[in-house]
């Protein structure tokens, strides 16, 4: 394979040396699978043979001893110095990419172990946070994303400790520390769901403390919840002229903008969550029937969406002129090499942010969920009602939706009794009053 790439026979025997020799023909088909142009792959495998030299001078021999711990000093240290391989140049900008690139092939081929998250010496809440994330794991059973919100709460906790007392002693926390805490948080002038994000897991952090007996007794009790009414709040939405206007912005003639109209009309006109449109698979469209199969996502519940001829007409043209021949059952993937599929949700918010500022229009929020609002508020504006709503929306219960009925402010002008000031001419009646 990686004649395809080098003709010379001293480049290629240059190539084959060190530990990583053996791999490089396999790693230049990797490269080519994920659909690296040849100018970028011939990069990368330069870049690599030089590591893997590097780490033949180290006295490495096998590929199974390649670490990160190499791969970092290869970066950071020798990089910066280095002349091996083109006299005095010094600059090796695509190696940092070309190092992470064979270390992941590695893993994948089970020749080397995925990295385990190790404790700084220097940082004494990083060792409890390892711990912690443990404990998230293989007790409590939380996913990745969770855990990783929980970490960065409990980072923030102990950080503010410190900054209290000057020193983290967590076996002498008590219940006004916590109190004080949560009060400190109150005036930061963030949201109510994420105040109530932190109250969990800042109950979870402190159940974790006495799991690992560092306090004598649970603290979470402390924790006093935030309270929030229901419906409190207004739906933050967009008139759907500026829904059209974002939906116009994407460049139709290229794969990004293909992918990327997709991906908004079915946030836009099905009223998708983020999350349920990077997992739609392109198994779970059916055309013939005009339908989309929505997987179980935040109610469990799978549910059948109606694909009208122009959703259907955008989804097929990046299907056909947008994806490529790509055999990854996501549908939507990545526009350059590597073209993997699209997995966290943020992806659409950066996507969505992008054209808000290319329409140059102002909206309630900068995030995708928007779309979802907007939707619902149209279609309840123009006589849809609560149920069908529902239903499309995939609520489990139509009170989720009865928010939307709070934006119908032209029909509650038609309900409202009239003042009675204005029924003697405009002069006040005591007495009707």
């Amino acid at each position: 394979m990686i004649e395809q790439y080098f003709e010379s026979p001293r480049t290629i025997r240059r190539l084959h040396q060190g530990p990583l020799g053996g791999y490089m023909d396999a790693f230049a088909g990797w490269l080519h699978i994920q659909g690296y142009s040849r100018t970028v792959a011939r990069t990368y495998l330069r870049d690599v043979a030089h590591w893997s030299r590097y780490a033949m001078w180290c006295g490495v021999t096998q590929a199974s001893d390649l670490s990160q711990e190499l791969a970092q000093d290869f970066i950071e240290n020798h990089l910066p110095n280095c002349s091996c391989e083109r006299i005095n140049s010094g600059a090796y900008s695509n190696a940092a990419a070309a190092v992470k690139h064979i270390l992941n092939f590695l893993i994948g081929q089970e020749i080397i172990e995925q990295p385990v998250l190790k404790a700084s010496p220097y940082n004494e809440m990083s060792s409890m946070l390892v711990r912690y994330d443990t404990y998230l794991d293989e007790l409590v059973g939380l996913c990745q994303k969770t855990r990783n919100i929980h970490r960065r709460m409990g980072l923030q906790f102990m950080e503010w400790l410190k900054e209290e007392y000057n020193v983290l002693d967590l076996s002498s926390l008590t219940n006004n520390d916590i109190v004080r805490y949560q009060e400190a948080c109150q005036n930061n002038g963030f949201s109510a769901d994420w105040k109530r994000t932190l109250t969990s897991c800042l109950r979870a952090f402190l159940r974790f403390l006495r799991w690992e007996r560092i306090l004598e007794k649970d603290l979470s009790g402390a924790v006093y919840p935030i309270n929030a009414w229901s419906f409190a709040s207004l739906p933050k939405y967009m008139s759907f002229e500026d829904v059209k206007l974002i939906l116009s912005m994407p460049d139709r003639s290229t794969a990004t903008g293909k992918r990327d109209v997709a991906m908004l009309v079915l946030m836009a006109y099905l009223g998708l969550r983020a999350n349920e449109v990077v997992k739609i698979q392109t198994a779970d469209i059916d055309f013939a029937k005009g339908a989309l199969l929505i997987q179980k996502t935040k109610t469990q519940r799978e549910r059948i969406l109606p694909l009208t001829n122009e959703i259907a007409a955008i989804m097929l043209d990046y299907i056909e002129n947008g994806r490529g021949l790509n055999p990854s059952p996501q549908l939507f993937l990545k526009t350059v090499a590597p073209y993997s599929p699209l997995i966290a949700p943020s992806s659409a918010g950066t996507m969505i942010r992008k054209y808000i500022k290319q329409a140059g229009i102002k909206t309630p929020t900068l995030g995708t969920h928007q779309l979802r609002h907007s939707l619902a508020t149209h279609l309840i504006n123009n006589g849809v009602s609560i149920k069908e709503i529902a239903d499309l929306l995939g609520h489990t219960s139509v009170e989720s939706t009865g928010i939307y009925a709070k934006v119908q402010v032209d029909r509650l002008k038609e309900v409202a009794l009239p003042f009675p000031a204005f029924e003697n001419g405009g002069e006040f009646d005591e007495q009707s009053a």
